[in-house]
């Protein structure tokens, strides 16, 4: 997709809050501040360049929680923080996370993660399932399902990984998409 392109395709996050899949005051300063602040910490920490003795306390466990599920979970990042676009559907995004977990069964898998400093909603698949499509397109990935989870981090350490499996999450996104196109071209 050239560059010219993107800044005029319908973004993920926007299809979603104008299709009300998403409730925008649920969303705080404090909230959204919070959260880049640990995707900047976790991105830096992926590719080793992270200063821990600098990290703000405030998100230090958020941190923790992340670095603990890597470990445990074995996941190997390979885009992180990165814009996706699709050509066929023409959108694009921005996934915080996708690499490949390596499950009890010792087969790589894809998956696409979602970071959250706050609960994950039923609306995290529907997201997901733009971003996993967009990455497969974009990379040529075909034939290489992608799994779909939140990663819940905690400041207390802990986290909690939730997969997404509802195929009509892709449906329900293409339908919002639909909608939002449909309204941008009668100017709506």
């Amino acid at each position: 997709m050239a560059d010219g392109d993107v800044p005029t395709l319908p973004r993920v996050t926007r299809v979603m809050l104008d299709a009300g899949l998403v409730d925008a005051r649920w969303y705080t300063e404090l909230a959204a501040e919070r959260g880049s602040a640990v995707h900047k910490a976790c991105y830096l920490a992926d590719g080793g360049e992270l200063d821990e003795s600098s990290l703000d306390p405030r998100i230090a466990g958020y941190v923790d929680a992340y670095n603990r599920f890597r470990s445990e979970c074995n996941f190997r990042p390979q885009w992180r923080e990165y814009e996706v676009a699709s050509r066929v559907w023409r959108y694009v995004g921005h996934l915080d996370l996708a690499g490949f977990l390596l499950p009890r069964n010792s087969v790589d898998r894809l998956a696409v993660i979602d970071i959250k400093t706050g609960s994950a909603g039923p609306q995290t698949g529907v997201q997901l399932a733009a971003y996993g499509r967009a990455l497969i397109e974009q990379r040529q990935l075909i034939g290489q399902p992608a799994s779909r989870y939140a990663l819940e981090l905690r400041g207390d350490g802990t986290y909690k990984l939730i997969e997404y499996t509802d195929p009509a999450d892709w449906s329900v996104f293409m339908a919002a998409l639909i909608v939002t196109q449909w309204r941008k071209a009668h100017g709506q």
